[in-house]
């Protein structure tokens, strides 16, 4: 299985370090994170091969925007695992919610105050925000129970026709 993490990448951020732990514990499928310099690729390379990890793909930056999509919609899952550490998840929307929501395929997410206009029980899968625990058995489900997942992908894409 495929879980993708598109957006920002930087040196120490604590939400993509979540999503490299839950790779680590999830050996059998592959994460692919694009975004970041090539001082921050070789950074994150140089952890996953300290930590003996074959399991993850750093694509970089992206110069050309319009190929995000093709990853967006090559995944089996889609990730946006911000901390309110990092953010102020009052009023902090993550622009992805959106772009994941139009691939149709699922998403698995904090269920913060910001997004809730947009994402809900119906249409995503939430997991508790700086719990790894909980961010791999959400990964999880979305994976292992399809029949759920794939319902509310489907419905995310029904609703981003909204916006």
């Amino acid at each position: 299985p495929l879980i993708v993490y598109t957006g920002k990448l930087f040196i120490d951020q604590l939400e993509v370090r979540y999503l490299l732990d839950a790779a680590k514990e999830l050996p059998h499928y592959t994460f692919l994170f694009t975004g970041g310099k090539s001082n921050v690729v070789k950074y994150y390379k140089d952890w996953c091969t300290k930590n003996k990890m074959s399991n993850v793909v750093l694509v970089g930056y992206l110069h050309d925007y319009t190929q995000l999509k093709y990853y967006q919609q090559a995944a089996d899952v889609l990730v946006s695992y911000y901390t309110s550490k990092e953010h102020d998840v009052r009023y902090n929307f993550p622009q992805k919610i959106v772009e994941y929501m139009l691939t149709g395929n699922p998403i698995v997410t904090p269920n913060f105050e910001a997004t809730r206009d947009v994402l809900n029980k119906e249409n995503a899968i939430f997991v508790e925000p700086e719990n790894l625990e909980s961010l791999k058995g959400g990964l999880m489900e979305a994976v292992e129970n399809r029949d759920v997942s794939e319902k509310k992908a489907k419905i995310a894409l029904e609703n981003a026709q909204d916006y």
